[in-house]
């Protein structure tokens, strides 16, 4: 059970796990953190709720794997405005359930996909209640002003672009996806590039949100979107890109002029072209046998 005494515990088994961020200032264990803002960039905030039954299932899911799936959907944000993500902040309302060893276990996970991008985590809260394992991460990126990039910003006869490969998550891509940070900042560098988000809800639903704002329609070409391997038929891969969600991927519009997708080194996270913006407000599928359908417009609902 968590106490008073399990808190103390917990902080100073922190203090030693994060020995960088406790060498920060304030450092862990304090009532707030503090860091330097670097003259020129944009700072880029994101913050997540997840919670047990809802986005994980803690009776069937590793709490390392629980973890590092929180941290790295938010990552995964940051990477999808073309930032760097740079520091993490966690709050955790946990089952009174929750043993010490539950509570490091579940943040060994947060602290391994946090190292990998190189994030300190600088600060964050924990309770019990007699609820669900509840999480909230909040991220905080930089960017310099004319490296960001929105869901907003597509022109008509934009290509439409994908990294990796979609609909795995069923077969558990969502616990073990790496978020396209090193991309991102690529796409960012790239003027050719107008407008990126990562997927999260779902290819369709999640190009929709791009295009939208511009007042476009889409036609995507079936053969051409990159689908899982795994997945049993190409039908049952086709709808699995376009609707089951949490691939983490990133999405993006870009005019005829990004090459990115033709120089690719062989350790590169492959990136495909999936389609192309149309003046019409359709969402149209492309099939294999040259006909064209309706897509519905909608996702992964949580």
């Amino acid at each position: 059970m968590l106490n008073g005494q399990m808190e103390s515990a917990f902080i100073d088994w922190l203090k030693a796990t994060l020995e960088e961020q406790t060498a920060t200032s304030p450092g862990i264990g304090d009532d707030a953190a503090i860091f330097s803002t670097p003259a020129g960039m944009k700072q880029i905030v994101t913050s997540d709720s997840l919670v047990d039954r809802v986005h994980f299932d803690v009776s069937s899911t590793r709490l390392d794997l629980i973890g590092r799936k929180c941290v790295g959907a938010s990552i995964s944000d940051i990477a999808a405005m073309c930032g760097l993500p740079t520091y993490v902040i966690i709050s955790i309302i946990a089952p009174k359930s929750f043993e010490l060893d539950d509570l490091k276990t579940l943040y060994n996970g947060m602290a391994s996909i946090s190292n990998s991008y190189n994030c300190l985590i600088v600060g964050g809260d924990f309770v019990s209640h007699d609820g669900p394992l509840s999480i909230n991460v909040t991220v905080i990126g930089q960017a310099k002003q004319d490296q960001l990039r929105f869901r907003f910003g597509t022109t008509v006869d934009d290509h439409i672009f994908v990294s990796g490969s979609l609909g795995g998550s069923s077969y558990g891509h969502h616990l073990s996806f790496e978020p396209r940070v090193k991309l991102g900042l690529i796409l960012g560098d790239d003027p050719n590039v107008h407008a990126v988000t990562d997927i999260t809800d779902g290819l369709v639903i999640d190009l929709y949100s791009i295009l939208t704002a511009g007042n476009f329609g889409a036609t995507l070409i079936e053969s051409d979107i990159p689908t899982a391997p795994h997945l049993a038929t190409p039908q049952t891969a086709i709808e699995a890109a376009l609707y089951d969600g949490e691939d983490f991927e990133l999405l993006f519009t870009a005019s005829s002029g990004y090459r990115g997708h033709l120089e690719q080194l062989p350790d590169d996270v492959p990136i495909t072209k999936i389609g192309y913006v149309t003046q019409e407000l359709e969402f149209m599928l492309l099939t294999g046998s040259g006909d064209t359908r309706p897509l519905d417009i909608r996702g992964y609902a949580h």
